[in-house]
């Protein structure tokens, strides 16, 4: 049985329309969606993106160090 893993890429879309990811262990930055997009189609045979526009920072917290 072959297991492929699956990048979880959590991002938060600003107000902006500019897309800030945690992803690899480190927080970065996209200037759109699509940018984010791209990146994780060439980079990633197999990924998640995972969405934390709308939760509380307490919320956030507690995934990011669940990551860490």
């Amino acid at each position: 049985m072959i297991f492929i893993d699956i990048e979880k890429v959590y991002y938060d879309m600003m107000p902006d329309c500019t897309v800030s990811v945690f992803i690899h262990g480190e927080w970065d930055f996209f200037k759109s969606y699509s940018n984010l997009f791209s990146y994780c189609e060439s980079e990633f045979s197999e990924y998640e993106l995972i969405s934390l526009t709308n939760l509380s920072f307490e919320e956030r917290k507690a995934i990011i160090d669940e990551l860490r």
